[in-house]
C-alpha cells in the first residue's frame, strides 16, 4: 500500500488527473527551457586540456541528456543537480571547468549511440534510463518499455537508487509514484524481476508490502522505497538498457 489514504473512486481519478497534468507540464516546460544552449564557450578544464563547451542553465538532469542526444557535436556532458546547469562538450574528458568546482555536485555523462533520443547514460552504473510521464499500468508500461528495446526500471542498489531520486526530484518532482519492474509471483508472492530471478535489493517502506485488500502485486518507488500497489492503476515509468 502506498503512504497517506489511499484515493478512491471520483476523488482518486481526480486526483490521478490533475497529478499526470501537473507532471507532463512540468517536463514539457523544462524540456522547451533546455532545446537550445545559452551560450558558447573555450576553456581549459583541470587536466589542461582546451575543450569546446556550451552551457544551459535552468536544465533538469533528464532534459541535458536530451540537449546532448539531439546534438551530433555533443560527446559527454555534465550536470549539478543543485544549480541544474548543464554543460555539454566535444570531449570524453572528465575535467571540470576551473569555474566550476566539486561541491557543486557535479556529475559526468557520457553520450552513447544505444543511448538514444532522451534514453540518460550513467556511465558508473553502465545503464541508459528514460522516464516516461505518460502514466500506464504495469502491463502497458512492459509493453512500452519493450518496444523501445528496453526493460521495465530494476534498482539493483543504493547507488542505482541515489540516481534515479535524483533524476526524478529534478523533473518530476520529489514524491512522484512510479512502476518498478518487479512484481509478486504465485501464492508466496515471491518478488520477481523482468528477468524471472528473485529481487535481492527490495527498500520497503515501513510496513511493506502488506498486500491491502489481496490485490496488490506491482511495486511503486516512492521517494527511494518501495510500496506494493494494484497493478491497474495508472502511473508513470522507468524504462532501462543494460550495457
Amino acid at each position: 500500500m502506498v503512504p497517506n489514504t489511499r484515493k478512491t473512486g471520483t476523488y482518486y481519478s481526480l486526483y490521478a488527473f490533475v497529478l499526470f497534468s501537473v507532471t507532463v507540464g512540468v517536463y514539457a516546460q523544462a524540456s522547451s527551457r533546455c532545446s537550445t544552449w545559452d551560450e558558447d564557450l573555450d576553456y581549459v578544464n583541470n587536466l589542461d586540456t582546451s575543450v569546446s563547451l556550451w552551457e544551459k542553465n535552468d536544465c533538469p538532469l533528464i532534459d541535458c541528456a536530451i540537449r546532448c542526444n539531439q546534438d551530433p557535436s555533443c560527446l559527454s556532458y555534465f550536470h549539478s543537480p543543485s544549480l541544474q546547469i548543464c554543460l555539454g562538450t566535444q570531449s570524453y574528458k572528465r575535467g571540470l571547468p576551473s569555474s566550476k568546482t566539486i561541491d557543486q555536485g557535479w556529475q559526468y555523462y557520457t553520450k552513447r549511440e544505444y543511448c538514444d533520443g532522451d534514453y540518460i547514460f550513467n556511465q558508473t552504473l553502465g545503464l541508459c534510463y528514460k522516464l516516461h510521464v505518460e502514466s500506464k499500468t504495469f502491463n502497458d508500461a512492459m509493453t512500452a518499455c519493450e518496444a523501445e528495446g528496453a526493460k521495465m526500471m530494476i534498482v539493483r542498489n543504493q547507488n542505482e537508487m541515489n540516481f534515479i531520486n535524483t533524476v526524478v526530484s529534478s523533473t518530476v518532482g520529489a514524491g512522484t509514484r512510479l512502476y518498478v519492474g518487479v512484481r509478486a509471483i504465485g501464492a508466496t508472492r515471491a518478488w520477481q524481476l523482468f528477468n524471472g530471478q528473485n529481487g535481492t535489493y527490495l527498500p520497503w517502506g515501513y510496513g511493506e508490502p502488506n498486500n491491502l485488500n489481496g490485490n496488490q502485486n506491482c511495486v511503486l518507488l516512492i521517494n527511494g522505497y518501495y510500496y506494493d500497489d494494484p497493478c491497474d492503476v495508472l502511473h508513470p515509468f522507468f524504462c532501462q538498457r543494460f550495457i
